[in-house]
């Protein structure tokens, strides 16, 4: 499999603000909407506009699939982001993880091998 400059670009993203101590990365729950709207997750870190959700899809690197998206408020306890995949599709205050699937969750689409992860500015 070829990897995508979106893809590679978003992993050493990740990996720089982590490894500089200035982001968490928290698991979420796919199989939950609210996962990364909480209020307070498991490990006392709050959901905050301007964190960013990290995706992996069953491990394969596509550029045909969102791989950050933003936190910009939330409905209830579920977070709103806004995003835009490698073949345009967007979304722009949309329910995370319904955010641009028709009918259907993201682990719907992707399967029980598709992870989150919610990257909280420390």
């Amino acid at each position: 499999d070829q990897v995508s400059d979106a893809w590679i670009n978003a992993t050493v993203f990740k990996e720089l603000m982590q490894s500089r101590g200035w982001l968490r990365v928290i698991p979420l729950n796919l199989a939950d909407d609210e996962s990364a709207g909480q209020s307070m997750l498991a490990d006392g870190a709050i959901a905050n506009p301007g964190d960013l959700i990290y995706y992996e899809w069953h491990g394969i690197e596509s550029n045909q699939h969102v791989h950050l998206a933003m936190i910009t408020g939330f409905n209830g306890r579920v977070a709103l982001v806004t995003q835009q995949s490698g073949n345009g599709l967007y979304g722009v205050d949309k329910k995370w993880n319904w955010s641009y699937i028709s009918n259907e969750s993201l682990i719907q689409k992707y399967g029980p091998q598709a992870r989150a992860f919610l990257l909280h500015w420390q």
